[in-house]
């Protein structure tokens, strides 16, 4: 059945609106990017390994290999990306046939700029 033009014109319409919204949101957060950098602060709180899974999320790999190529216990990388997904700083992109969860970074990460503190704060090497 073809798309009538109101159903197209609608369509339309309320893309222009999500996307409206999302830059009024990306606004909001880069006004209060410290405050909403303190709650990503503490959700990391000292785990250095948390940075480390955090820095490692690519949208590419499902946990089981995340947990390979990390060298970190399929358990306790589940618990830290469950806190980072609680917090919002990752989604899931898909799930593999293996059943293992792909996580990428949320918009979060560039618009807090969170690799920079984590580069400062958790330096690599």
């Amino acid at each position: 059945m073809p798309e009538s033009p109101d159903l197209h014109k609608d369509i339309k319409e309320m893309k222009w609106r999500l996307e409206s919204l999302d830059s009024t949101q990306n606004l909001m957060i880069r006004a209060d990017r410290k405050k909403y950098l303190e709650v990503a602060k503490a959700i990391f709180g000292d785990s250095k390994q948390r940075a480390l899974i955090y820095r490692n999320v690519d949208g590419k790999r499902g946990q089981a290999k995340l947990a390979k190529d990390l060298g970190i216990d399929k358990g306790n990388l589940s618990r830290h990306l469950q806190k980072l997904r609680e917090g919002s700083l990752i989604e899931v992109v898909t799930i593999e046939r293996d059943g293992s969860v792909v996580y990428k970074k949320s918009k979060w990460y560039k618009l807090l700029r969170i690799d920079k503190w984590l580069d400062e704060e958790f330096p690599i090497g």
